[in-house]
């Protein structure tokens, strides 16, 4: 049985994709973004 779909396919177009994604939280990260914090009851033990 043959794959989903062929992976080599739109491989120019994923590339590109992800370098965005990765400039995207490239940038999220140099900003000064304060972390989350979980609500105390909602941490697990």
């Amino acid at each position: 049985m043959r794959a989903t779909y062929n992976k080599t396919l739109l491989v120019e177009e994923r590339r590109q994709i992800m370098q965005a994604w990765g400039d995207y939280l490239a940038m999220a990260e140099a900003e000064n973004v304060a972390p989350l914090r979980m609500k105390a009851s909602t941490q697990s033990s």
